[in-house]
């Protein structure tokens, strides 16, 4: 395969799967194991990634088909983001900003992955950052955001980094994000909204439709050349009513509203007034604002909260950057904006075809739209849910509403019912189905329904089960079927008959549950049928428990890494079946008090019921109660530091004595009486 020519390679996440589409020897399906939106990408001509948020990186080598990992060594969950890895120009390395967010300052790290050799060089200690992808300059340095404003300029090979900041010494918004060749970075304008008031014209104020001038704060943002960072120009980007501004506070709902502000309007008039039209980088301290709201820390909060979505929540979101890096596209409220580096603007722009079907400018969002791709010229091809546009960012004068493209000049190219492309999704589901049901299906030969023939395939389960079988699952079931002469046998029908014919398999059944028992919790969230409440191999360990009464703490180790919140068979099916076949004897004894103490709190719920009707209290009260409880609390004596020890020195066994008929008869009160002055002095008998 080495040296096969590629041509324009995807790769597309589909569950645990990835596919990478477009090779010219066909498509390439990798189970990666990982969920979710971790992130995955293409990296050159040669190279694909799959992130998860555990720090492992997937390496796919197309021309070979070949799989490595990497780890990126003490990656925290939350310092992994996929909008925060890039590829290098060259393609032969990948660029991985871990973030802390606001826990920790100087504690940031970039990982330079090298595609080829598989390795991972870590450069710490940098100041917080944004998660946000690393620009990759003509020169191979790289430039990325911090949280307070600043540019770190490192070197990828060396880790040699300079800070520059917007202003320096003291924390301002930060850049939103870079233009390709690193030379423009775009935020929000700290000095932004200010304010303009539209008079009504002559003809509204004669029909009388409109008598008050209408007031909207102009959202702007700043255009920064680098390096050295210097501001190049300002640009307002939106015109808005107070309605279309951010409300994090929801001020209608608030119980205890700040005076200053009775309305979103007056919160807003506040704002512009202190902070429109000033020359300033930075935002002015709290001093600064009105006594009416620097004196109080509710007003206060308010304005924090809704400054820090306007300036730094993703509320004005960069959404792409023409190929030659001349303009960028904005999307706010749905809306998108063309941004010259020139500092020329379009309006806000949305699809008339979609004002007509009940979004538009009066609303106070635009249709929602999937993607965009920024062409040359000032435009965009824009994918909807029904089809595809192309917008034209060409600059206007100063726009205060909303443009509806008119449907002539929106290019709409619908999407057809037999869509190509979601019919080759649904295609490409199918396949991922066929093989997620591959890889659950443990298929196991069975020579013959003899004894020895089905001793010989459970040892073939447990040779599974140490291998690895909870990585075989899919949605949490993993099927194993018994491939017989008389065809398939699943695993309650197989067994079943083990256990109702086959005793002598018993040694067998006990090593398949002590390999089990020893995967400790890989196997809790493993179910055979997870609508039943099945675990994986549940009917292996009620065979055992039928078939071997001196097996009993070998099933009570088992039920130590049972899902007690889920997994219904082993109180409901297991304990009865064990109980039906050996009778209350001792090791009955003690694994029914165990279960109890262990709290099976979702399917063993009604202690009375095991009390009576299952008969423990008649196999107890033949027994002395004092030695008994003597015993008991030995036994469980390991359980003290699961839960409260509460009054019996086991919270179960408090819930065993509410639930049996009260006032405890004499054995009962006995019994109940010595654990509780075990547990009050656990090392007296």
């Amino acid at each position: 395969m080495a040296g096969v020519p590629l041509t324009a390679p995807a790769i597309e996440r589909f569950g645990e799967y990835v596919r990478v589409s477009g090779l010219p020897d066909g498509d390439w399906w990798v189970l990666t194991g990982e969920r979710g939106d971790a992130g995955q990408g293409i990296a050159g001509a040669e190279h694909a990634w799959v992130g998860s948020r555990e720090g492992r990186i997937h390496l796919l080598h197309l021309p070979t088909r070949r799989v490595d990992v990497v780890t990126l060594e003490g990656m925290a969950s939350w310092g992994w983001r996929p909008e925060a890895v890039a590829p290098s120009r060259d393609g032969r390395r990948l660029y991985v900003v871990e973030a802390q967010g606001r826990v920790r300052r100087d504690a940031d790290r970039l990982h330079v992955v090298d595609l080829r050799a598989a390795s991972v060089t870590t450069h710490a200690g940098l100041p917080s950052l944004r998660w946000v992808a690393p620009v990759e300059r003509p020169d191979g340095a790289l430039l990325i955001p911090t949280l307070h404003g600043g540019l770190l300029l490192i070197d990828a090979a060396t880790g040699a980094h300079e800070l520059s900041e917007a202003a320096p010494g003291a924390a301002s918004t930060p850049f939103l994000t870079g233009s390709p060749d690193g030379r423009w970075w775009v935020r929000v304008d700290p000095a932004s909204p200010t304010v303009h008031d539209e008079a009504p014209g002559l003809l509204a104020r004669l029909l009388d439709t409109r008598k008050q001038a209408v007031r909207r704060y102009g959202v702007a943002v700043q255009l920064w050349e680098a390096l050295p960072l210097r501001l190049a120009r300002r640009a307002v980007v939106a015109w808005l009513p107070a309605e279309d501004l951010p409300n994090e506070t929801d001020l209608l709902r608030m119980t205890q509203r700040p005076p200053a502000f009775p309305t979103r309007a007056a919160l807003w008039d506040t704002i512009a007034a202190t902070l429109g039209g000033r020359d300033a980088i930075t935002a002015p301290p709290r001093a600064a604002w009105p006594p009416a709201v620097a004196g109080d820390d509710g007003a206060w909060r308010v304005v924090e909260q809704n400054l820090d979505r306007l300036q730094r929540g993703g509320w004005v979101r960069v959404v792409g950057w023409q190929p030659d890096g001349a303009a960028l596209w904005l999307s706010i409220n749905n809306f998108l904006v063309c941004v010259g580096t020139d500092g020329t603007t379009s309006p806000l722009l949305h699809l008339e075809r979609h004002e007509a079907a009940g979004g538009g400018a009066a609303a106070r969002t635009a249709r929602g739209w999937e993607r965009i791709a920024p062409l040359e010229g000032r435009r965009a091809r824009v994918t909807y849910a029904k089809g595809e546009a192309t917008l034209d960012g060409t600059p206007a004068a100063r726009a205060l509403d909303a443009v509806a493209v008119a449907a002539a000049r929106d290019g709409w190219r619908p999407r057809a019912p037999d869509d190509p492309e979601a019919t080759a999704r649904k295609a490409a589901w199918r396949t991922v189905e066929a093989m997620q049901e591959q890889r659950r299906r443990v298929v196991v030969p069975l020579a013959a329904w003899t004894a020895g023939a089905c001793a010989a395939a459970i040892d073939a389960v447990a040779a599974e089960v140490r291998a690895g079988l909870a990585t075989r699952a899919v949605d949490g079931e993993v099927h194993v079927v018994f491939a017989a002469p008389d065809g398939e046998a699943d695993e309650a029908r197989f067994f079943g008959e083990v256990a109702a014919r086959f005793p002598e398999a018993a040694p067998a059944l006990r090593r398949l549950v002590e390999a089990m028992a020893d995967a400790g919790g890989a196997l809790t969230d493993v179910f055979s049928d997870g609508d039943a409440g099945a675990g994986a191999l549940a009917h292996a360990v009620r065979a055992l428990g039928v078939l071997d009464g001196s097996a009993l703490r070998v099933v009570r180790r088992y039920g130590e890494h049972v899902d007690a919140e889920h997994e219904l068979f082993f109180t409901g099916e297991t304990l009865p079946a064990v109980v039906a076949a050996h009778g209350w004897t001792d090791a009955v004894v003690d694994l029914v008090l165990w279960a109890l103490a262990w709290n099976f709190y979702n399917s063993l719920q009604d202690y009375g019921t095991v009390w009576r009707a299952w008969g423990l209290r008649d196999a107890l009260v033949a027994r002395d109660p004092v030695a008994t409880a003597r015993h008991v609390a030995a036994d469980l004596a390991g359980l003290r530091g699961r839960d409260a020890p509460g009054r019996y020195g086991v919270p179960g066994l408090e819930k065993l004595a509410r639930q049996i008929p009260q006032p405890h008869e004499p054995w009962a009160a006995a019994f109940f009486g010595e654990l509780e002055r075990l547990a009050g002095d656990p090392g007296r008998e």
